[in-house]
Parts: structure tokens; C-alpha cells; sequence
């Protein structure tokens, strides 16, 4: 494939083509990975290989990872009170289903389990993507667009994504933005390497959040306005995402009706019990919860980094800089392993995860 064509834009599209979903049985429009797109799958499996090895520099130092100054960020209302149900009985059935002692001590029980890998710790400490944005476009406008290119878009596209996934979704609609393309309203329509089931309605929702300027509201998408502020330095804001529900509640997948309040006020009880901000809380018992290996958004981001840079020639640098900061260039990620053309496909249209 042609490295420079891949750097200035997304692999080729194919017609969709008609397949049955396993599960339903029904047929549907799945989409069909172009010759180029498989070219540059091949690139990004070998150099995922590299990466997992240790075989490469990491643009940031995962280590000295550091947060956004919450300051520079002023939020317009809270979860922990914007999200509760106005009536106190409700409130109280809610208290009743997710506020026991059996749910408190599984959650302690696994913050401590996470607790003992220093990774999983400030997964949300992004101030050395922030820095990027301030020495391109300044202070006041380079803050205004990370909030945008970054914090807001990872919440918007946050449904249903592991974090790769989350930063591809956001970083193709910020690519399509600074085009002025409007944003495909069918994930067959996406080219590689975004897709997923939930592709297409997290994409709907960065139209809505960022093209439309319609943003977050405490009360009506708590979650979303906790991710963003989290990543914007306010460790005070609590996310309860899928994972973190498993904690409360296998039923769930999000706090059910207007319980998102009572919900996150366990964990901000919690974490102020130990002494630590609620995000802080958050993200070592999300690890804790899944049993997974600490591995903080900026990590995430670096990877991205180096897959982009291999499939196409530029330097770690250049990708930062005109993918990252500027917006103006693909950025490349996982999108599935060792599949046929078929099963890629596939894999892109189901592929599902967490937010963290």
C-alpha cells in the first residue's frame, strides 16, 4: 500500500455486503474490508507485536504521567447531586439495592486487589497530551480544544469501547470535523480501523456532543460529564461505567433509572473513607474488578502513537502532532488479529469491551 496516501487519509471503503447475524439470525449490511485495509492490517499486527514486546520508545513517560489542571477547566453541575431522584423514598429504594455492606466490602476488596499495581493508579492523567495542545495553539485555545478534540470526544464515543477503540471512535470524528465531512451514519461506512457494534451510535453521539455543541448535563448523561471531567483534572467526579457495576450489580451494565447518584456516592464514600479522590478509587477498583493489568489512557495513547507511525512512515512526532494535536491525519490501532478479511470484518462490526 501507499504509506503517504494512508497518512493523509483512512484505507479505502468497499461496498457492504450482505451477512447473517449468529446471535438472531437476521441479515444485515456488514462491512467489507478493502485490499489496502488488509495491507495495512498486516502492518499493525506486526508492529502491536513490537510494542507488546517493549520494542519501541513510548512518546510519553508513562511513568511521570500527570493530570490537566482542573482549574483551567470550570464544570457546571455535579453527578453526585444533579443525578439523584428528587423524592427521598426513591432515593432510599436505590440505597436499599446498591448501598449494603456486601457491596461496600466488594468494592474495598477489589480497590486492594488493584491497589497493588502502581499502573492502575491516575488512569486518567492526561496533562502530557494537554501540553501538546498548549504548545501548538497556546494556552487558552490549546485547553479549549483538548477539552473538545479529547476529553469530550472520548466521552461521547465512550459506549460499549475499550479504550483503543474509545480513542479511534473520537479521533475519526475529530478527523472528519477538521475536514468538514459530516459523520457516516452506518459503521460499514467507517472505514478501518473503526467499527464495532456500538460504532455507529457512538459516532451519532459525537455529532450531537461536538458538531452540535449539545455537550454534557450532570443530570441526563452523568456518566459521560464524569469521563470528560476526569480526564480534565477533576479527581473528585466519580465514573461508573459497566465494569465498575459488576462491583454493585451484575444485572446492570449502567445505573439503572435515576440511581447514578446514590451509585457513585457509595464510591465517593469509599474513596474518602481511604483518603483518595473519587477517580482515584475508580480506577484502581475498575482494575481490580476486571483483574486486569494497570494500563493508564496515556499508555493507550502512546501505542497509538507507534501502530500509526509504522503503518505510515512518519515519525512519533508528525503523527502527535498532525493526528493528535491537529487532527489532520488518521490515527491508526487495533482492530482485530490474525483474522481473514471476513472475520476482521466481522470482528470490527462486534467488537466490544469496557471504558477503561
Amino acid at each position: 500500500y501507499d504509506r503517504a496516501k494512508v497518512a493523509r487519509d483512512y484505507p479505502d471503503l468497499m461496498p457492504p455486503v450482505m451477512a447473517v447475524d449468529p446471535k438472531n439470525g437476521k441479515e444485515y449490511l456488514a462491512k467489507q474490508l478493502s485490499p489496502e485495509a488488509m495491507a495495512v492490517e498486516k502492518v499493525r499486527k506486526a508492529a502491536q507485536k513490537d510494542i507488546d514486546k517493549g520494542n519501541y520508545t513510548p512518546y510519553f513517560d508513562v511513568e511521570k504521567r500527570f493530570y490537566a489542571d482542573p482549574n483551567q477547566y470550570p464544570l457546571r453541575g455535579r453527578t453526585l447531586t444533579d443525578a439523584l431522584p428528587k423524592k427521598q423514598e426513591t432515593i432510599n429504594k436505590w440505597q436499599a439495592k446498591f448501598d449494603t455492606p456486601e457491596i461496600r466490602q466488594r468494592l474495598m476488596n477489589a480497590y486492594n486487589r488493584g491497589a497493588k499495581d502502581p499502573l492502575t493508579k491516575d488512569w486518567y492523567a492526561m496533562g502530557q497530551l494537554e501540553q501538546e495542545f498548549i504548545k501548538e495553539y497556546g494556552p487558552e485555545q490549546g485547553r479549549r480544544l483538548f477539552k473538545e478534540a479529547f476529553a469530550d470526544s472520548m466521552a461521547a464515543t465512550t459506549g460499549g469501547a475499550d479504550p483503543t477503540s474509545n480513542l479511534l471512535m473520537s479521533y475519526y470524528g475529530n478527523f472528519l470535523r477538521q475536514k468538514g465531512q459530516a459523520v457516516p451514519q452506518n459503521a460499514y461506512s467507517m472505514p478501518y480501523p473503526i467499527g464495532g457494534r456500538f460504532a455507529s451510535g457512538n459516532m451519532a453521539m459525537y455529532d450531537k456532543v461536538i458538531n452540535q455543541g449539545a455537550g454534557f448535563e450532570a443530570a441526563k448523561t452523568p456518566k459521560r460529564f464524569n469521563f470528560s471531567a476526569d480526564f480534565l483534572g477533576h479527581r473528585d467526579r466519580g465514573t461508573i461505567d459497566e465494569q465498575m457495576m459488576t462491583g454493585f450489580n451484575r444485572e446492570f451494565k449502567a445505573p439503572p433509572g435515576d440511581s447514578y447518584g446514590v451509585v457513585e456516592g457509595v464510591v465517593q464514600d469509599l474513596a474518602r473513607q481511604i483518603g483518595v479522590p473519587a477517580a482515584n478509587f475508580q480506577d484502581v477498583t475498575w482494575a481490580g474488578l476486571k483483574g486486569s493489568k494497570g494500563k493508564p489512557m496515556i499508555q493507550h495513547v502512546n501505542e497509538a502513537i507507534e501502530r500509526t507511525a509504522r503503518v505510515t512512515g512518519k515519525s512519533p512526532q508528525d503523527v502527535v502532532r498532525d493526528s493528535l494535536v491537529r487532527r489532520t491525519h488518521p490515527l491508526y490501532g487495533i482492530a482485530g488479529t490474525g483474522l481473514t478479511a471476513g472475520a476482521l470484518a466481522a470482528a470490527l462490526r462486534d467488537q466490544d469491551g469496557e471504558d477503561m
